[in-house]
Protein backbone atom coordinates (compact mmCIF):
# COMPACT_ATOMS: atom_id res chain seq x y z
CA UNK A 1 0.00 0.00 0.00
CA UNK A 2 0.82 3.98 -0.64
CA UNK A 3 -0.44 7.04 -0.06
CA UNK A 4 1.91 8.73 -2.44
CA UNK A 5 3.25 6.29 -4.80
CA UNK A 6 6.74 6.47 -3.36
CA UNK A 7 6.71 5.15 0.19
CA UNK A 8 5.18 1.26 0.19
CA UNK A 9 4.20 -1.15 2.89
CA UNK A 10 3.17 -4.58 2.54
CA UNK A 11 -0.53 -5.31 2.42
CA UNK A 12 -0.70 -9.18 1.81
CA UNK A 13 0.75 -11.81 -0.01
CA UNK A 14 -1.35 -13.83 -2.71
CA UNK A 15 -0.38 -17.39 -3.21
CA UNK A 16 -1.20 -19.83 -5.65
CA UNK A 17 -3.39 -22.79 -4.22
CA UNK A 18 -1.52 -25.69 -7.06
CA UNK A 19 2.46 -24.32 -7.92
CA UNK A 20 2.18 -21.71 -10.75
CA UNK A 21 5.94 -22.05 -11.83
CA UNK A 22 8.96 -20.52 -9.17
CA UNK A 23 8.50 -16.40 -9.63
CA UNK A 24 5.78 -14.44 -10.93
CA UNK A 25 6.68 -11.15 -12.63
CA UNK A 26 4.79 -8.21 -14.13
CA UNK A 27 1.64 -8.40 -11.57
CA UNK A 28 -1.35 -6.52 -13.41
CA UNK A 29 -4.76 -5.85 -12.43
CA UNK A 30 -7.47 -6.22 -14.14
CA UNK A 31 -11.19 -4.40 -13.22
CA UNK A 32 -14.32 -5.13 -15.46
CA UNK A 33 -17.69 -4.64 -15.13
CA UNK A 34 -17.31 -5.53 -10.92
CA UNK A 35 -14.56 -8.52 -11.74
CA UNK A 36 -11.31 -8.60 -11.15
CA UNK A 37 -8.84 -10.47 -12.60
CA UNK A 38 -4.61 -11.15 -11.31
CA UNK A 39 -2.44 -10.71 -14.45
CA UNK A 40 1.11 -12.07 -13.79
CA UNK A 41 4.18 -13.60 -15.65
CA UNK A 42 4.94 -17.11 -14.21
CA UNK A 43 8.15 -18.62 -14.81
CA UNK A 44 9.12 -22.43 -14.78
CA UNK A 45 5.95 -23.71 -16.10
CA UNK A 46 5.88 -26.92 -17.87
CA UNK A 47 4.80 -26.86 -21.71
CA UNK A 48 2.05 -28.66 -22.94
CA UNK A 49 1.19 -30.18 -26.29
CA UNK A 50 -1.41 -27.41 -27.07
CA UNK A 51 -0.39 -24.22 -24.59
CA UNK A 52 2.09 -22.91 -22.39
CA UNK A 53 4.79 -23.51 -25.47
CA UNK A 54 7.32 -20.48 -24.87
CA UNK A 55 9.73 -20.90 -21.89
CA UNK A 56 7.94 -18.20 -20.14
CA UNK A 57 4.27 -17.38 -20.04
CA UNK A 58 1.79 -14.66 -19.63
CA UNK A 59 -1.73 -14.57 -19.15
CA UNK A 60 -4.37 -13.99 -16.09
CA UNK A 61 -6.80 -15.40 -13.24
CA UNK A 62 -10.04 -14.70 -12.39
CA UNK A 63 -10.29 -13.62 -9.14
CA UNK A 64 -13.36 -14.34 -6.79
CA UNK A 65 -12.85 -11.31 -4.29
CA UNK A 66 -11.33 -8.01 -4.95
CA UNK A 67 -7.68 -7.88 -4.78
CA UNK A 68 -7.50 -6.55 -1.17
CA UNK A 69 -9.35 -9.51 -0.23
CA UNK A 70 -7.57 -12.59 -2.29
CA UNK A 71 -4.77 -14.71 -0.32
CA UNK A 72 -4.91 -17.74 -2.75
CA UNK A 73 -5.81 -17.94 -6.54
CA UNK A 74 -6.63 -21.17 -8.32
CA UNK A 75 -3.74 -21.43 -10.40
CA UNK A 76 -6.10 -24.34 -12.98
CA UNK A 77 -7.51 -21.45 -14.50
CA UNK A 78 -4.92 -19.67 -15.54
CA UNK A 79 -5.22 -18.55 -19.23
CA UNK A 80 -2.46 -17.30 -21.47
CA UNK A 81 -3.30 -14.01 -22.86
CA UNK A 82 -1.04 -14.66 -26.42
CA UNK A 83 -0.40 -18.16 -27.58
CA UNK A 84 2.03 -16.88 -30.38
CA UNK A 85 6.01 -16.94 -30.20
CA UNK A 86 6.33 -13.41 -29.16
CA UNK A 87 4.95 -12.32 -26.20
CA UNK A 88 5.62 -11.18 -22.65
CA UNK A 89 5.48 -9.03 -19.99
CA UNK A 90 1.94 -6.99 -21.14
CA UNK A 91 1.37 -3.60 -18.96
CA UNK A 92 -2.44 -2.39 -18.59
CA UNK A 93 -3.30 0.59 -18.25
CA UNK A 94 -6.98 2.45 -18.05
CA UNK A 95 -7.63 5.21 -21.01
CA UNK A 96 -9.18 8.36 -20.32
CA UNK A 97 -12.26 6.87 -21.61
CA UNK A 98 -12.79 3.96 -19.20
CA UNK A 99 -10.92 1.45 -21.64
CA UNK A 100 -8.35 -1.47 -20.24
CA UNK A 101 -5.73 -0.99 -22.64
CA UNK A 102 -2.58 -3.60 -22.88
CA UNK A 103 0.40 -3.50 -24.67
CA UNK A 104 2.54 -6.64 -24.55
CA UNK A 105 6.27 -6.88 -25.65
CA UNK A 106 7.13 -8.98 -28.82
CA UNK A 107 10.18 -10.43 -27.44
CA UNK A 108 11.32 -14.29 -26.50
CA UNK A 109 13.78 -15.62 -24.62
CA UNK A 110 13.62 -19.01 -26.31
CA UNK A 111 17.05 -20.03 -27.64
CA UNK A 112 15.56 -22.03 -30.62
CA UNK A 113 14.69 -18.74 -32.26
CA UNK A 114 16.07 -14.85 -32.88
CA UNK A 115 13.88 -11.65 -32.83
CA UNK A 116 15.80 -10.47 -35.89
CA UNK A 117 17.50 -12.04 -38.84
CA UNK A 118 21.49 -11.10 -38.68
CA UNK A 119 22.33 -7.53 -39.66
CA UNK A 120 19.20 -6.10 -38.50
CA UNK A 121 20.40 -2.97 -36.41
CA UNK A 122 17.05 -3.33 -33.63
CA UNK A 123 15.37 -5.92 -31.87
CA UNK A 124 12.13 -5.64 -30.04
CA UNK A 125 9.05 -3.77 -30.41
CA UNK A 126 5.49 -3.88 -28.56
CA UNK A 127 2.11 -5.13 -29.72
CA UNK A 128 -0.90 -3.11 -30.80
CA UNK A 129 -2.68 -1.77 -27.87
CA UNK A 130 -5.31 -4.27 -27.02
CA UNK A 131 -8.96 -3.33 -25.57
CA UNK A 132 -9.92 -5.81 -22.73
CA UNK A 133 -13.27 -6.10 -22.67
CA UNK A 134 -15.67 -9.34 -21.03
CA UNK A 135 -17.07 -11.94 -22.57
CA UNK A 136 -20.45 -13.95 -21.19
CA UNK A 137 -18.02 -16.82 -19.94
CA UNK A 138 -16.02 -14.50 -17.74
CA UNK A 139 -13.19 -15.18 -20.10
CA UNK A 140 -10.88 -11.83 -21.08
CA UNK A 141 -11.52 -10.63 -24.78
CA UNK A 142 -8.66 -8.50 -26.72
CA UNK A 143 -9.48 -6.63 -29.61
CA UNK A 144 -7.08 -3.99 -31.42
CA UNK A 145 -7.43 -0.71 -30.43
CA UNK A 146 -10.01 1.16 -32.23
CA UNK A 147 -8.28 3.87 -33.37
CA UNK A 148 -6.45 1.74 -35.48
CA UNK A 149 -9.42 1.40 -37.90
CA UNK A 150 -8.52 5.18 -38.74
CA UNK A 151 -5.38 4.07 -40.41
CA UNK A 152 -7.66 1.88 -42.90
CA UNK A 153 -6.95 3.07 -46.00
CA UNK A 154 -9.61 1.63 -49.49
CA UNK A 155 -10.55 -1.91 -48.62
CA UNK A 156 -10.62 -4.60 -51.33
CA UNK A 157 -12.36 -7.99 -51.28
CA UNK A 158 -10.35 -10.66 -50.54
CA UNK A 159 -11.80 -13.23 -52.84
CA UNK A 160 -8.65 -16.18 -53.17
CA UNK A 161 -5.88 -13.39 -52.97
CA UNK A 162 -4.66 -9.86 -52.85
CA UNK A 163 -1.33 -7.82 -53.20
CA UNK A 164 -0.53 -4.83 -51.51
CA UNK A 165 2.46 -2.28 -51.49
CA UNK A 166 3.66 -2.75 -48.39
CA UNK A 167 3.46 -5.20 -45.61
CA UNK A 168 0.85 -3.10 -43.61
CA UNK A 169 -2.88 -4.30 -43.87
CA UNK A 170 -6.09 -5.22 -41.91
CA UNK A 171 -7.44 -8.46 -42.84
CA UNK A 172 -11.13 -9.22 -41.27
CA UNK A 173 -13.05 -12.76 -42.47
CA UNK A 174 -16.22 -13.12 -40.88
CA UNK A 175 -18.98 -15.65 -40.95
CA UNK A 176 -15.98 -18.34 -41.24
CA UNK A 177 -18.48 -21.37 -42.10
CA UNK A 178 -15.51 -24.54 -41.29
CA UNK A 179 -12.12 -25.32 -41.84
CA UNK A 180 -9.46 -22.91 -44.18
CA UNK A 181 -6.07 -21.59 -44.17
CA UNK A 182 -4.78 -17.89 -44.89
CA UNK A 183 -1.58 -18.00 -46.40
CA UNK A 184 0.68 -14.73 -46.04
CA UNK A 185 3.54 -14.27 -49.06
CA UNK A 186 3.39 -18.17 -49.36
CA UNK A 187 5.76 -18.05 -46.24
CA UNK A 188 3.15 -18.07 -43.57
CA UNK A 189 -0.18 -20.30 -42.56
CA UNK A 190 -3.10 -19.33 -40.80
CA UNK A 191 -4.80 -22.42 -40.58
CA UNK A 192 -8.44 -23.16 -39.32
CA UNK A 193 -9.74 -26.64 -38.50
CA UNK A 194 -12.62 -27.72 -35.94
CA UNK A 195 -11.31 -26.45 -32.90
CA UNK A 196 -7.75 -25.71 -33.74
CA UNK A 197 -5.43 -22.98 -34.54
CA UNK A 198 -1.96 -24.05 -36.37
CA UNK A 199 0.20 -21.33 -37.52
CA UNK A 200 3.28 -22.27 -39.88
CA UNK A 201 6.17 -20.82 -41.72
CA UNK A 202 7.44 -22.80 -44.40
CA UNK A 203 10.81 -20.02 -45.02
CA UNK A 204 12.93 -21.26 -42.44
CA UNK A 205 14.81 -17.04 -42.86
CA UNK A 206 11.69 -15.47 -42.72
CA UNK A 207 10.94 -17.42 -39.81
CA UNK A 208 14.09 -16.52 -38.00
CA UNK A 209 13.71 -19.98 -35.97
CA UNK A 210 10.08 -20.45 -35.57
CA UNK A 211 8.29 -23.21 -37.06
CA UNK A 212 5.02 -24.85 -36.44
CA UNK A 213 2.58 -24.40 -33.56
CA UNK A 214 -0.87 -25.74 -32.86
CA UNK A 215 -3.45 -24.12 -30.10
CA UNK A 216 -6.63 -25.61 -28.85
CA UNK A 217 -9.68 -23.47 -29.22
CA UNK A 218 -12.56 -22.53 -27.03
CA UNK A 219 -15.10 -22.70 -29.63
CA UNK A 220 -14.80 -23.32 -33.91
CA UNK A 221 -13.87 -19.72 -34.88
CA UNK A 222 -16.41 -17.85 -36.36
CA UNK A 223 -14.42 -14.51 -37.09
CA UNK A 224 -10.61 -13.68 -37.95
CA UNK A 225 -8.46 -10.81 -37.93
CA UNK A 226 -5.10 -10.68 -38.50
CA UNK A 227 -3.34 -7.25 -38.14
CA UNK A 228 0.45 -6.94 -40.38
CA UNK A 229 2.35 -4.26 -39.28
CA UNK A 230 6.23 -5.10 -41.10
CA UNK A 231 7.47 -7.42 -38.79
CA UNK A 232 4.94 -8.39 -36.66
CA UNK A 233 1.50 -10.28 -37.27
CA UNK A 234 -1.15 -10.28 -34.78
CA UNK A 235 -3.56 -13.10 -35.71
CA UNK A 236 -7.27 -12.65 -33.01
CA UNK A 237 -10.11 -15.12 -33.26
CA UNK A 238 -13.83 -14.69 -32.32
CA UNK A 239 -13.15 -11.37 -31.43
CA UNK A 240 -10.40 -11.67 -29.47
CA UNK A 241 -11.06 -14.67 -27.43
CA UNK A 242 -8.17 -16.41 -28.53
CA UNK A 243 -5.11 -14.02 -29.63
CA UNK A 244 -1.33 -15.51 -31.59
CA UNK A 245 1.36 -12.70 -32.16
CA UNK A 246 4.36 -13.25 -33.89
CA UNK A 247 7.86 -11.83 -35.18
CA UNK A 248 8.28 -12.45 -39.04
CA UNK A 249 11.06 -10.70 -41.41
CA UNK A 250 9.85 -10.55 -45.20
CA UNK A 251 11.76 -10.48 -48.27
CA UNK A 252 9.03 -9.45 -51.04
CA UNK A 253 8.79 -5.86 -51.29
CA UNK A 254 4.86 -6.39 -51.81
CA UNK A 255 2.23 -8.13 -49.43
CA UNK A 256 0.57 -10.97 -50.72
CA UNK A 257 -3.06 -12.34 -49.07
CA UNK A 258 -4.37 -15.24 -50.25
CA UNK A 259 -7.53 -17.19 -48.73
CA UNK A 260 -9.07 -20.72 -49.10
CA UNK A 261 -11.74 -20.17 -46.02
CA UNK A 262 -15.25 -20.36 -46.43
CA UNK A 263 -16.62 -17.19 -44.94
CA UNK A 264 -19.86 -14.53 -45.24
CA UNK A 265 -17.52 -11.87 -46.04
CA UNK A 266 -13.53 -10.67 -45.93
CA UNK A 267 -11.60 -7.78 -46.53
CA UNK A 268 -8.43 -6.29 -46.42
CA UNK A 269 -7.34 -3.04 -45.89
CA UNK A 270 -4.13 -1.23 -46.54
CA UNK A 271 -2.96 0.45 -43.02
CA UNK A 272 -1.36 4.51 -43.46
CA UNK A 273 1.42 4.79 -41.76
CA UNK A 274 1.01 7.89 -40.06
CA UNK A 275 3.91 10.46 -38.51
Amino acid sequence: RSDDGVAWTHHHTIRSREPLGYMWECPNIVALEGKSYLAICPQGLESETLRRHNRWQAGYLPLDASIYETTLVDGEGFIEWDFGWDFYAPQIFSAGDGRSLLLGWMGTFDEDRSSAPDGLPWCHCLTLPRELSRAADGRLLQAPAREIEALRGTPADLGKSVQLPDHLADIVIDGIGGAGMLILDGALSIELSDALLTVSFADPEIAAGRTRRKVELPRPTRMLRVIVDRSTVEIYLNGGETVFSTRWFPKAAQLSVSSGIVCASSQVWPLIRRG
